[in-house]
């Protein structure tokens, strides 16, 4: 086994050098004592509650939101979890966060060309782009004839 750093003191010795921000977050770490959590599905939805709690005291607003989700096509249950961010409209059913929540974040906002950073990171997507005069007579053919 070859040891690549070691701490001495409370200081980072020996091994490659550190950029900035790893030494920052090293000196947090320290400072905290406790390593960053690890990011699951389960963390990332930890606190935000399922549809009744999220709605409480606004359950008209959850009878709105569940029945245009029908309308839709999809029939939320009890557990769902509903992210208005990644809505187009109201009842939106890919605003319903199934198990693989971070996943099926990435998922949405890549079909979608949303750039996301944060908990879920997604880059670089740009939605698919349709001529909207496709089969349309253009001036430009008009010249030609």
């Amino acid at each position: 086994m070859k040891t690549i750093a070691r701490i001495q003191n409370g200081r980072y010795i020996g091994g490659t050098e550190a950029t900035a921000v790893q030494k920052e977050r090293f000196a947090e770490m320290l400072q905290l004592q406790a390593a960053p959590k690890g990011m699951t599905d389960d963390t990332f939805c930890a606190g935000m509650g399922t549809l009744s709690k999220q709605f409480e005291g606004e359950e008209h607003m959850l009878d709105v939101i569940v029945k245009k989700a029908k309308k839709k096509g999809y029939t939320p249950n009890y557990n769902d979890v509903y992210c208005p961010a990644l809505a187009d409209s109201q009842g939106d059913p890919k605003a319903f966060l199934p198990h693989n929540a971070r996943g099926h974040i990435k998922a949405v906002a890549a079909e979608r060309g949303w750039n996301v950073d944060g908990a879920v990171t997604c880059r670089n997507y740009s939605p698919p782009v349709s001529d909207p005069l496709e089969g349309k007579t253009r001036i430009s053919d008009l010249v030609k004839e």
